[in-house]
């Protein structure tokens, strides 16, 4: 070829090579082979098709990448943002309303009972004693507007040691979750269907509930439960400043454009209506001070099945009741009833519940009695954003 058409070519042909290269996948360093769709994240280049969750490389879509594949430590076992949250206030109601039309726990306390429920259950959240922590699982909409199906799962657990640590206002802080709480994938043993819709959250069923936010020997069954929140408005998860609490470590990698809903029930207070079994009530040992400082009769051995069905009569001077004897007001659907079946009559000795007799009359058996028999309750709640480790 003459000379003066090869140098007319040759800018052609480079021209073309160029091309080719930027149409073609092409080759990095270390000779891994990359597409022209590759994105850069967190410093590396990431491909969207491959995305590695647990490599401690936030890719694609994942919304973090602490470099394991665990679950509740921040991140989950797919990469996914853990939402979770503690229960920071709860009231116990003492009268019903249009959401709740019949509440015999909380009717049964008088003006001094009434007094004395509120502080209590504001020191045990306060002082990190009651931990109830919910974890949203599968929540597809981390602002909490829509999401037709997520689970609820129940966990209890224990705040992390550190400066200026506050049971009720508690945003961001650590909670060692129970082992006992977890199955071998460290996902709640406790989970139930909730739907969300314009931002309120919804739940109705049974709720069989085994060792979540007190210390119980056996399960706290709910019958009947119907639960509605609001939630409230989103924010960008806090970093940790002294690799402790408060705050997701750096090492998590979250995607710093993330955000969610930091409390529920602030604005508007949530509430929880159900029957709970008298079999949950007579498994919780009455708490102190009711047991002999204040209630004529009763000692730790006693329930608080036996402080509904006795009442309790201040001891002392005053004769003035705290609480108002009280017989179940249900049964639960799901539970075989006892005999010719509800309404129940339990009867003691002293103050000790010790038998059942249904609505012939009969005496029937206190175990399958207590099964079926209901207390109906009302209580009113608020959570705030924490992190499961």
């Amino acid at each position: 070829m003459p000379l003066s058409r090869l140098q007319r070519v040759l800018p052609l042909l480079a021209l073309t090579l160029a091309a080719c290269h930027w149409l073609l996948p092409y080759q990095s360093a270390g000779g891994d082979a990359r597409s022209a769709g590759d994105s850069l994240v967190d410093g590396a280049l990431a491909d969207s098709a491959a995305a590695v969750c647990g490599n401690g490389t936030r890719e694609a879509s994942e919304q973090c990448d602490d470099g394991n594949t665990v679950n509740l430590d921040g991140c989950s076992a797919g990469c996914r943002f853990e939402q979770v949250h503690r229960v920071t206030q709860v009231e116990l109601q003492f009268s019903a309303d249009s959401n709740c039309p019949k509440n015999a726990v909380g009717s049964a306390f008088t003006f001094f009972g009434q007094t004395f429920v509120p502080p209590v259950l504001a020191s045990v959240i306060s002082s990190g004693t009651f931990n109830l922590l919910i974890q949203f699982l599968d929540l597809d909409d981390l602002a909490g507007q829509n999401d037709p199906a997520l689970n609820l799962g129940l966990l209890d657990g224990a705040p992390r040691a550190g400066p200026g640590y506050s049971g009720a206002i508690d945003l961001d802080w650590w909670y060692d979750v129970a082992a006992g709480t977890v199955d071998a994938a460290r996902l709640p043993l406790n989970r139930f269907p909730a739907t969300l819709a314009a931002g309120t959250l919804s739940m109705k069923g049974r709720l069989a509930i085994s060792g979540v936010g007190v210390k119980l020997p056996g399960p706290v069954t709910l019958s009947r439960a119907e639960l509605s929140v609001k939630l409230g408005v989103s924010s960008t998860p806090s970093l940790s400043q002294t690799g402790g609490p408060p705050g997701h470590l750096s090492s998590e990698r979250l995607d710093p454009a993330l955000s969610s809903f930091a409390t529920a029930g602030v604005t508007e207070a949530g509430w929880l209506c159900s029957g709970i079994s008298a079999a949950s009530l007579k498994a919780i040992s009455i708490p102190s001070p009711l047991d002999s400082a204040i209630c004529k009769g009763f000692t730790t051995a006693n329930t608080l099945l036996d402080l509904l069905v006795n009442g309790c009569m201040l001891d002392g001077q005053s004769p003035s009741s705290f609480v108002t004897a009280t017989q179940p007001d249900g049964e639960d659907p799901d539970a075989p009833a006892a005999g010719a079946g509800p309404p129940y009559t339990l009867v003691s000795t002293g103050v000790a519940t010790t038998g059942c007799q249904d609505k012939d009359g009969a005496t029937v058996d206190l175990d399958a009695c207590l099964a079926d028999a209901t207390y109906s309750v009302y209580v009113k709640f608020a959570t705030g954003r924490v992190i499961a480790k």
